[in-house]
């Protein structure tokens, strides 16, 4: 059975290669085939004067002196370009245009293909991270989780209960705590725990955080687990849209004695976890300790959300790469278009192209709207991982 998962992996692995290679050649393919012709000049003029100077027919005085003319002709205003710069022609102008076009087509095409609907990437996600924390527990040496539909069921109510009433939180803000989302009478546990996440794009960037973080990372490798139930909740909280992950480890009674316990694990290790909680009909406990006590360690737990920036991300899936590239081309298009008409401009102040300017503003707002215009749900989640 693991053979078979593995083989998968490694299918979905090289799809997901193949995919991000015939990207990166369509993205070139597109920026080649728009390149204006004075670009296709300067680079030509450029390459005979390397040639010219690696041969030694000329110095590199001449060299920089001709190389100086070619820039200038492309960025700077004056007489032999009428003072517009090549770079901000028409021509040039129109290829911009057709390649940021271009681009964000091909980057929103990606992610409708790789997430069509928020529904398609709750599915994609939840048996990603079943199958990191699989790998991660026989990794370790501790036995796999087999993914349990009631327990994905709680945790989607919590998830759904988290987005309807605005928080992020194990406990709910009029004290209910994680396990009571757990009906016992579906899911007779004997151990629960619960991990959280919030802005994200794929399953491998919320389980490295999990494994970076000793309490979330005891509760996927904590022994005494046997199943797990991924939820994933796409909507707004805090005030933004986001996407929502909530993970139920848990143990029911009819598996307790097929479970081969750990005995350096006890109740005070795990922080995040409902160890061997005991229900009788008026009350529940912990195995060494009262309710009372139970709850203010969870709370410790409770009480600190972990940030992880994109910069501090240790491994990203070929979704964000695509969305963090993009964004990183787009920004630096704009910067490059902001830099030529700021030279346009304050070069020669007194000889201005009305034309010049005003069409590469309108290049200039066009980028700012690839920017900031999200056509894809994922694209909207917030640039920093949240988790609890």
């Amino acid at each position: 059975m693991f053979k078979n998962k593995d083989k998968k992996n490694k299918d979905s692995k090289q799809l997901k290669a193949l995919g991000a290679i015939l990207t990166l050649i369509s993205a070139i393919s597109c920026i080649f085939l728009w390149l204006p012709k004075r670009f296709k000049k300067f680079i030509k003029g450029e390459k005979r004067e390397l040639t010219e100077l690696s041969t030694g027919k000329e110095d590199f005085s001449r060299f920089c002196k001709d190389s100086s003319v070619l820039v200038k002709d492309l960025f700077i205003p004056n007489d032999n370009n009428e003072n517009r710069p090549r770079v901000l022609s028409p021509k040039s102008l129109i290829a911009y245009v057709a390649i940021a076009v271009a681009v964000k087509l091909l980057v929103t095409s990606f992610l409708f293909i790789t997430y069509p609907t928020p529904a398609e990437l709750a599915a994609i996600v939840s048996a990603n991270m079943v199958n990191l924390i699989n790998d991660s527990r026989i990794e370790a040496g501790v036995e796999p989780l087999t993914q349990n539909n009631l327990l994905a069921k709680f945790a989607e109510v919590k998830g759904e209960d988290m987005i309807k009433r605005d928080y992020f939180s194990h406990d709910t803000p009029d004290g209910k705590r994680p396990w009571q989302f757990i009906n016992r009478g579906q899911y007779d546990y004997v151990y629960a725990g619960e991990n959280l996440a919030m802005d994200f794009n794929s399953a491998e960037v919320v389980h490295s955080a999990f494994m970076k973080s000793p309490s979330h990372r005891k509760n996927i490798l904590n022994p005494k687990f046997k199943d797990v139930g991924i939820g994933v909740i796409n909507g707004e909280l805090n005030g933004h849209k986001t996407i929502l992950l909530v993970e139920f480890f848990g143990t029911q009674r009819k598996d307790l004695s097929t479970l081969a316990l750990n005995n350096q694990t006890d109740s005070q290790d795990n922080q995040n976890s409902l160890n061997q909680i005991n229900h009788n009909d008026n009350d529940s406990r912990t195995a060494g300790a009262t309710k009372d006590e139970f709850d203010e360690n969870f709370e410790q737990s409770n009480a600190g959300v972990i940030v992880v920036t994109t910069q501090e991300k240790p491994s990203k899936a070929l979704v964000d790469l695509v969305i963090e590239y993009s964004n990183i081309f787009f920004i630096g298009f704009l910067i490059f278009i902001l830099i030529s008409l700021a030279l346009n401009i304050f070069v020669r102040i007194k000889v201005q192209k009305p034309a010049v300017i005003l069409q590469s503003i309108a290049v200039l707002a066009l980028l700012i709207a690839m920017i900031l215009v999200k056509f894809h749900f994922v694209e909207q989640v917030a640039p920093q991982l949240l988790i609890l």
